[in-house]
């Protein structure tokens, strides 16, 4: 999400005062409602209005490395008569503050997403670290010190640290009727939605080295921004930072959480993933990628094999030519032993080659089945977690969760688990790079 917060001049404002207030010591967060009875008026030009007849606001203020960080979105209704998209990326909200240590006026924090029309949700945004003189606004978004001259960087910071009541918001507009932000802003804005960066790793990646670099490349709009990049261990609870996208970060065992902060000095990016380090406590189960052009001992073949339904290695990869439900070819390894008290992640890359239709593909496990794939034509790297302590079974396609079913028991009193690729349609399946492991 993403949030403006510059020196804003004068703006065409409205009122609101219909909010429970909320407290905010450091930090905080709420949802603020107007939508008085009957709506309430808006323009963007001088001899006309609109009526608005409710907006919501979603905020959450936070300290970040003794920072304050602002973000936030909002939703509009359109009232009687007013289109839809009457509200541009010049309009925007402010949370109206009142100081609990009281300073004899309020004082207003802009927050800027991008603007949905009315009734299509929220905008879009990402966390903004203002400068401490910048962080209070006036009424109309001008620069405090424009309304308090002696307004100070101590001034602001007390505010902060003393606690406010965020107890409205008013929509206004980028310099009021007829101004428009400068197009450099405009464009910095949308480019930094786009995530400009490119990740090493994906959501729910397993990897078997404790050294990771976590980002692979960055734009050039944040060559000179600052980074901070955190992975802490959901175990032991020990963080490794660094402020250097090009330095690797280092994991433990276990599931670490990485958490990815860039500030641009205008914007805060936020993104975050969760790896699994394996490093030194896996047992391998099995790993195949098939470069030796033939099936190993390690699979078994059953079900109808005929000319147009059959298994074969080509180019190093195990294509499953299925023939219909009816002649169904099935692909499985061979009985595994494992340890009931440690999940089971299987990973391989896979492509379904689209017949009539896209048809889904299942992996087994013993006699239960979860979804494996998403898309159709497209090489895909797939991810699939048995909790055994827990009996879930959990199905990732590129770190994106496919599907979770629960109450899925062993069932093997040998604890010998069996892994099958099924599918019965008129497709051809291609797998490859095949792991199986306990962690």
């Amino acid at each position: 999400m993403f949030v403006f917060l510059i020196l804003l001049l004068s703006v065409t404002s409205s009122f609101s005062q219909h909010s429970i207030p909320v407290l905010v010591k450091g930090d905080g967060n709420g949802v603020s409602v107007h939508s008085p009875d009957g709506g309430f008026q808006y323009s963007h030009f001088k001899n006309s209005s609109v009526t608005i007849r409710k907006i919501t606001a979603r905020w959450k203020l936070s300290t970040l490395y003794g920072q304050p960080v602002v973000d936030g979105d909002f939703s509009w209704e359109a009232g009687r008569d007013t289109p839809d998209d009457y509200l541009d990326w010049r309009d925007y909200i402010l949370l109206e503050c009142t100081p609990v240590k009281s300073v004899g006026y309020l004082v207003y924090i802009p927050v800027m997403p991008t603007v949905p029309k009315s009734g299509k949700g929220y905008g879009f945004n990402t966390p903004g670290s203002p400068n401490w003189i910048d962080l209070f606004k006036t009424r109309t978004g001008e620069p405090l010190k424009v309304a308090v001259p002696d307004f100070s960087v101590k001034m602001a910071k007390d505010i902060w640290k003393n606690g406010f009541y965020v107890t409205g918001i008013v929509l206004v507009r980028y310099k009021g009727i007829g101004e428009s932000l400068p197009i450099e802003f405009e464009r910095n804005k949308y480019s930094l939605l786009k995530r400009p960066y490119t990740l090493s790793l994906t959501n729910m990646d397993t990897v078997s080295t404790i050294s990771q670099l976590i980002i692979k490349d960055v734009s050039a709009t944040l060559k000179s921004a600052r980074f901070s990049i955190i992975c802490t261990n959901s175990v032991s609870g020990m963080s490794h930072i660094i402020l250097d996208y090009k330095e690797p970060s280092l994991f433990q065992f276990g599931w670490n959480k990485v958490k990815i902060r860039i500030n641009t000095g205008d914007f805060m990016l936020t993104d975050s993933l969760n790896v699994f380090c394996a490093e030194g406590h896996e047992r391998k189960l099995l790993v195949d990628n098939f470069d030796n052009g033939t099936l190993s001992d390690n699979w078994e073949i059953s079900g109808y094999q005929s000319g147009s339904s059959s298994i074969s290695v080509n180019d190093g990869r195990v294509l499953i030519r299925q023939g219909g439900e009816k002649t169904a070819i099935i692909l499985s390894t061979k009985p595994l032993q494992i340890d009931r008290q440690r999940p089971v992640i299987i990973e391989f890359t896979s492509t379904v080659m689209k017949d009539n239709s896209c048809y889904k593909v299942w992996l087994y496990l013993n006699e239960n089945s979860i979804l494996c794939r998403k898309r159709c034509d497209v090489t895909e790297r797939v991810k699939v977690v048995y909790d055994l302590q827990n009996a879930t079974l959990t199905s990732y396609i590129d770190g994106e969760i496919i599907e979770t079913i629960g109450n899925v028991p062993l069932n093997s009193a040998d604890g010998r688990l069996s892994i099958k690729f099924f599918s019965n349609h008129f497709e051809d399946w291609y797998i490859d790079d095949i792991s199986v492991l306990q962690p």
